[in-house]
């Protein structure tokens, strides 16, 4: 959302025409150059009557929606080979990026030249779900603000799922990190031992020794609570174990 309140699909669509009109008219060639190359130059006159409506009425209108989806695969289809469609699209993302556009406007551009659809991007930013890698990767713009990322991040969420299915963030608790760390220092402690103050050797460590350890306090304590530390020490480290999987 812009400043002035126009969503940012609006403010695109207005950036889109003052580029296509500019009078050097360069990156309207790019696109029907694209179209000569690829056999698609009857999509050059549906452009051409686009750029005429939104000049002859600037009333707000309705923005072109397709499935951009099946036409990729449609078009992957009528080129015969995968390589070269990566091809075709290189070729558009060098058209973006001489025109100072961001990744978002790829799919803008490669729609323009296969059906010639103008369909200006709808965020101010770039969202990608790679399902190889497992990531969601979010590029932004020079221009991109907080705001222009909560107004996607409904879409956002839909590349998480796509990629890592319904999630929950973990949260930690004090209590939990306290509890961590008892389970990882006594596991230490029961790993290498204590020192034996009688001879240069350690010893194997008892659970109420790795607690003496970590509460030097209780050290002075009775058997009966020393008993009741000890059931709590190894209550906390099953349930780290548990929850951790360890």
């Amino acid at each position: 959302m812009t400043k002035k309140g126009f969503s940012t699909e609006v403010t695109n669509h207005q950036k889109l025409l003052k580029l296509l009109m500019h009078r050097e008219g360069k990156l309207l060639g790019e696109i029907f150059r694209l179209q000569k190359e690829y056999g698609l130059q009857d999509n050059k006159e549906k452009i051409i009557k686009w750029i005429e409506d939104c000049l002859n009425s600037l009333e707000d209108r309705e923005i072109n929606r397709i499935d951009l989806r099946n036409v990729t695969i449609e078009f992957m289809q009528s080129l015969g080979e995968p390589l070269k469609f990566i091809e075709f699209y290189s070729k558009v993302k060098e058209v973006t990026k001489k025109y100072g556009l961001g990744d978002e406007w790829s799919q803008t551009i490669a729609l323009m030249v296969i059906k010639g659809v103008v369909v200006p991007p709808v965020y101010n930013l770039a969202i990608e779900a790679n399902l190889i890698d497992k990531k969601v990767i979010i590029k932004l713009n020079s221009t991109t603000t907080l705001e222009d990322i909560s107004e996607a991040w409904n879409e956002i969420k839909k590349g998480k799922e796509e990629v890592f299915g319904k999630s929950k963030k973990e949260y930690f608790s004090k209590n939990f990190m306290n509890d961590f760390y008892l389970y990882i220092r006594s596991e230490y402690l029961k790993s290498t031992g204590l020192d034996d103050p009688t001879t240069p050797n350690k010893y194997k460590a008892k659970d109420e020794d790795i607690l003496v350890d970590l509460l030097p306090a209780l050290g002075e304590a009775d058997e009966d609570i020393l008993k009741k530390e000890i059931n709590k020490l190894r209550q906390k480290r099953k349930r780290i174990k548990d929850k951790e999987k360890i």
